[in-house]
């Protein structure tokens, strides 16, 4: 009985947002992404064993921590399907795809990079801080990653010149 109203209340708050996205005419927005991962530490027994394999803890560790928003495909071709599928990319400084402006690598807001210690990307060094990064697509075949110290932000401000959104200015 508990479960069955339970159940009915929770169909009840899906319908009802789902009636309001769709008479307000507006799409949510990209669901936010992350990815991160651990550096430099060692894996140590400890008097308190981890549920890990070897039940090892990881100590000393640094974070490099990446955070973009997730693009939504929307009913959009993206990439070409059956055989077209991935020539729009493969052709891009083609004079049928000509190469687009600097990209966001994501959507909505700027794609952040934040890091505990410092990286090396190609032979160049990247101090441990935060960043925003971008890639400038030339072709199929070349491409540059862009590691900015311009700041982003997180919620669009037409009148803020201190942070980016996105990739545009």
């Amino acid at each position: 009985m508990i479960r069955s109203r339970f159940a009915a209340i929770v169909v009840s708050v899906v319908l009802v947002t789902a009636a309001v996205f769709a008479q307000s005419g507006q799409r949510p927005m990209s669901p936010d992404g992350s990815a991160q991962v651990q550096v430099l530490g060692k894996w140590v027994k400890s008097d308190r064993p981890a549920f890990t394999l070897g039940r090892e803890n990881y100590t000393g560790g640094k974070w490099i921590e990446i955070t973009y928003g997730r693009p939504l495909q929307r009913q959009r071709d993206l990439f070409g399907s059956g055989a077209n599928y991935g020539k729009a990319a493969n052709d891009v400084g083609t004079p049928q795809f000509p190469a687009p402006p600097v990209w966001r690598a994501g959507s909505n807001v700027s794609t952040r990079l934040k890091s505990e210690v410092t990286l090396a990307f190609g032979g160049k060094t990247v101090p441990a801080g935060e960043y925003t990064m971008f890639i400038d697509l030339k072709n199929a075949n070349e491409w540059t990653l862009i590691i900015s110290r311009w700041a982003a932000q997180t919620k669009f401000d037409p009148n803020d010149k201190n942070a980016l959104w996105g990739a545009y200015g």
